[in-house]
């Protein structure tokens, strides 16, 4: 899939760019599905896709949001548009549980997260490649999640740096089962023994994309 940015060529089943970061699916506004970048019609729901977009308004005081939305909700109907019911509200994003998702982070008591439906989307595809009875070698494995991985954290690279070692985490206890099944050994690879048998510096060896490291060294970048 190439990307329509920089033009980079990138697996088929990538989400978001593996050099600029960019996503390269859209989703579904009756469904939620997520679609390729150039699809008319959902997969899924099978309804039209139509244009839309997305706007965030930030505004000092609740008043003004109010009287921001107000006319923005005047300009739209006098244009033959409609707002979204479901999407459109006002809130505090400095204020917990009352912030807002926009394109695909979540932006609550003053930080950036990853939206939980799009983590819940990644872990899917990382569960789908980390199968304990893939029969793939470990070397094998890493090199089919690093493209996918690498893309991912271009997106989300601005999220709290909380979830990146969450993920790293649910990746190696992940690959710790499939080197467990491989021994004919039982178990989830989530014990002591086996963090110590396999720990972090083991899988860094073996090429493993770590997003928590790539965020240091795009923090230092920035200094």
């Amino acid at each position: 899939m190439k990307c329509p940015a920089c033009h980079h060529n990138n697996p088929n089943d990538a989400v978001f760019c593996m050099k600029c970061g960019k996503k390269l699916q859209k989703e579904c506004i009756h469904c939620g599905a997520e679609l390729p970048e150039n699809a008319l019609f959902c997969i899924k729901c099978g309804k039209k896709l139509t244009s839309s977009g997305l706007l965030v308004v930030m505004c000092s005081s609740p008043e003004f949001a109010q009287s921001a939305l107000d006319e923005i909700r005047g300009w739209v109907s006098e244009n033959g548009l409609t707002l979204h019911p479901d999407k459109t509200h006002i809130g505090d994003c400095m204020v917990p549980g009352k912030g807002f998702d926009f394109l695909g982070y979540r932006f609550e008591a003053g930080k950036r997260w990853v939206r939980k439906k799009s983590m819940k989307a990644l872990r899917g595809r990382i569960r789908n490649k980390t199968r304990r009875t893939c029969g793939n070698s470990l070397q094998q494995i890493i090199e089919d999640l690093n493209p996918m991985l690498i893309g991912w954290f271009g997106y989300f690279k601005h999220a709290s740096p909380y979830t990146f070692k969450s993920v790293d985490g649910f990746i190696r206890r992940r690959l710790r089962a499939i080197l467990r099944k491989q021994q004919k050994r039982p178990g989830m690879g989530q014990c002591r023994a086996d963090n110590k048998r396999w720990p972090n510096a083991f899988f860094a060896t073996q090429g493993l994309f770590t997003m928590t490291e790539a965020h240091a060294l795009a923090r230092q970048s920035r200094c």
